[in-house]
């Protein structure tokens, strides 16, 4: 077992300049600025770079180029749907086929999302109790939901759990929208339509949805149906509960990962306002001991992520250290990026929002994830930034504080902090890559 001692003392940064200068005249401005270009031709990191993008105005439009998208540009600064126009002279900022001047919403494209909640085959009938359903939109099917192309296993007069979220990207320039659902039980020959109507004798349900008040009207308008509610008794009878709403087209992500040999998948449904409040928040690191500062464990909405992790880990009943496994399985999930390749800066640490509605990260962004899931869901967790991981750089991983486990550990204030790396699926807790870790530096949530 390999056992590191670590404190919070961290005097000297081999990346990062200790601190900025506070220049009292504009001529030492210019010898700063003048100097940190000169830094930028050796090899001393992106972070040079970085604080140089920060500094500069080049247009002179008041934004600096690390957050103008038109640096050379005094017009333009920002582009809301990143199709290069600026979003003075584009006259679709959300660039969804239509204009602002009739768009429901100009910056955001619309979407209706469906979520199926579960189905009960009320009425027994001859054959297995196995059942797909379709979606259509007027009178084109959208999607046919079923197990992989096999029908859904149930059992007569049981519900059967669905947990199916379902985007549709709709046309912004109307309001109302129409679907209709259909539910069959599957057979060999012809699959058999059921009786999801209770307000007359058809057996599927159409109804129309506003987009703007989030309401629906027609055979359904609260998202429960069961055909037994008409009272014919020829009919073979199904329930349904599904909900429907209205949502940003892109916002809605679903995960999937693997752990203990079992898939699993969750959604949720991203507010674009939040994801856009952390884009623009201030994003730079002068210190190491800046990275834990873009742990957000009171942020609501990963609050109600993390809860909903919980509740899955929960339904399969797995134990505190299997949750913490099965946590780690879920970021290492996320796509690894370097951020010079999505960000287009050297360093560009994200809070755990944007990585997850970016779905990728580098070492530093996963890390910060799991520390904000596990700090929410009571597992003590640090930060651990290894300086000189590797020759030409260093490395970010997490810590974490559990009982009944064995491998890489480092100590912090007494506590044994198990070793978790983000960046790759496979790794359990307490493994870690060949490196060199004798410089890790260990730092809890503030």
């Amino acid at each position: 077992m390999e056992k590191e001692e670590s404190n919070l003392a961290y005097e000297e940064n081999p990346f990062l300049l200790d601190e900025e200068p506070s220049p009292d005249s504009p001529s030492w401005i210019s010898i700063i600025i003048i100097a940190i270009m000169l830094l930028s031709l050796l090899p001393a990191g992106f972070w040079v770079q970085n604080q140089i993008d920060f500094l500069l105005d080049s247009d002179g439009d008041g934004v600096p180029n690390s957050e103008d998208k038109f640096p050379y540009d005094a017009t333009e600064s920002t582009d809301w749907d990143g199709d290069g126009f600026g979003d003075n002279i584009d006259p679709d900022d959300d660039n969804d086929g239509y204009s602002d001047n009739i768009d429901l919403d100009p910056l955001y494209d619309l979407s209706v999302v469906f979520n199926f909640n579960w189905v009960n085959l009320s009425t027994e009938i001859s054959g297995r109790p196995t059942f797909f359903f379709q979606l259509y939109q007027e009178d084109k099917e959208l999607k046919q939901f079923d197990e992989e192309g096999s029908p859904f296993e149930a059992q007569w007069q049981v519900p059967y759990n669905l947990s199916i979220d379902f985007e549709v990207n709709v046309p912004d320039i109307q309001s109302d929208h129409s679907f209709n659902i259909r539910l069959y039980q599957a057979k060999w020959s012809t699959p058999q339509l059921l009786d999801l109507d209770g307000s007359n004798d058809t057996y599927g349900i159409t109804f129309s949805y506003n987009l703007i008040n989030e309401t629906w009207s027609g055979d359904d308008d609260d998202g429960f149906v069961d055909g037994a509610l008409d009272n014919l008794t020829d009919e073979p009878d199904a329930q349904m509960s599904y909900s429907v709403s209205t949502s940003y087209f892109g916002y809605v992500k679903t995960y999937t990962w693997s752990y203990g040999g079992k898939e699993y998948v969750m959604s949720y449904n991203f507010d674009p306002t939040i994801y856009a409040s952390y884009v623009a928040q201030d994003h730079r690191i002068n210190h190491e001991d800046d990275y834990i500062e873009f742990a957000t464990p009171e942020d609501e909405t990963m609050i109600l992520i993390s809860e909903q992790l919980h509740r899955i880990a929960q339904e399969n009943a797995l134990s505190v250290n299997e949750e913490a496994q099965y946590l780690l399985s879920f970021v290492q999930s996320l796509k690894y990026a370097e951020d010079n390749v999505t960000a287009g800066l050297g360093e560009y640490p994200r809070f755990p929002v944007e990585t997850l509605v970016d779905e990728l990260g580098d070492c530093e962004d996963t890390s910060i994830l799991l520390i904000t899931i596990a700090e929410i869901l009571g597992i003590d967790s640090v930060l651990i930034l290894i300086p000189e991981a590797f020759p030409d750089a260093g490395h970010a991983a997490v810590g974490l504080a559990l009982d009944g486990i064995s491998g890489t550990y480092y100590e912090l204030d007494g506590a044994e902090y198990f070793y978790a790396e983000t960046t790759a699926v496979g790794w359990q807790i307490g493994e870690i890559p060949d490196m060199d870790s004798s410089s890790a530096i260990l730092y809890p949530v503030s």
